[in-house]
């Protein structure tokens, strides 16, 4: 049986999978690696960090990965850079209001090549065009959207009108910026915070304090909607919280690998 690798590299995560390719394409391993965004707007530190992530999910992934014969990788920001600058590794339709540095795309191959021994057959696909190509059915043409994929250090969002996608923009903040505001406003650690978040979210805090952290993420919320509302005022905004996974399997499906 042959098998497809499946990575998914956004803001301080890099999530794999291993895809077999039966009649039906079935995830049979994922395992998913946190790295530094300490230096995210420095390429070189940011490939190294990707480049320890990459090595760190191999040695946990070695006997799944040992034969893979494709790869197909998504990249959001910071992986993403505006404006619109074509590489012949991308299709036509990649190119859209943001796309992958031709140089980075290069590297990372080199990357995958060398860490994971896929020589050939390696695919890049933005993650935003390619969740609106396997989820179109939720974007019907009556509707203004704007879908964003958090990461930790940045984000993207997708403007949706007329059911097509106008543009891909790069947020200042992530995930790691909720954090941020809880760690400052409650006088925590980051790890405190996340653990506050986590019981938060799980209703496992007193009334009082469940109360002041819901005050938090909501003067948080407002932010993030004023940045929102400059990409397209009135338009509704869509949090994306499917398994990148699960996604890059779905799309490995329509992948005819012999014409890449």
């Amino acid at each position: 049986m042959e098998y497809s690798l499946v990575l998914d590299i956004s803001s301080g995560l890099v999530s794999l999978g291993v895809v077999a390719n039966s009649k039906e394409q079935v995830l049979v391993h994922a395992v998913r690696k946190k790295f530094s965004t300490d230096k995210v707007h420095e390429d070189k530190a940011m490939l190294e960090a990707l480049r320890r992530g990459l090595s760190e999910l191999f040695e946990e992934s070695k006997a799944e990965v040992r034969g893979v014969r494709y790869a197909l990788l998504s990249l959001s920001s910071p992986w993403i850079v505006p404006p619109i600058a074509k590489s012949s590794l991308l299709e036509e339709s990649e190119v859209l209001s943001s796309s992958v540095d031709k140089e980075l795309l290069a590297r990372l191959e080199t990357e995958v090549t060398k860490v994971f021994g896929v020589k050939s057959h390696i695919r890049f696909k933005s993650f935003l065009p390619l969740y609106f190509e396997i989820r179109e059915s939720k974007f019907p043409e009556s509707k203004l959207l704007v879908a964003v994929r958090s990461g930790r250090a940045e984000s993207d969002a997708m403007l949706v009108s007329g059911g097509k996608v106008r543009r891909v923009e790069k947020l200042g903040f992530g995930t790691d910026s909720l954090l941020g505001a809880v760690s400052e406003s409650a006088g925590l650690p980051p790890e405190l915070a996340e653990s506050m978040l986590y019981l938060y979210q799980s209703n496992m805090l007193e009334e009082s304090v469940h109360s002041y952290i819901e005050g938090v993420l909501k003067s948080y919320e407002d932010k993030e909607k004023a940045v929102f509302s400059r990409i397209a005022k009135d338009a509704e905004v869509m949090s994306i919280t499917d398994d990148p996974l699960l996604l890059l399997t779905e799309y490995s499906s329509r992948l005819n690998w012999n014409k890449i």
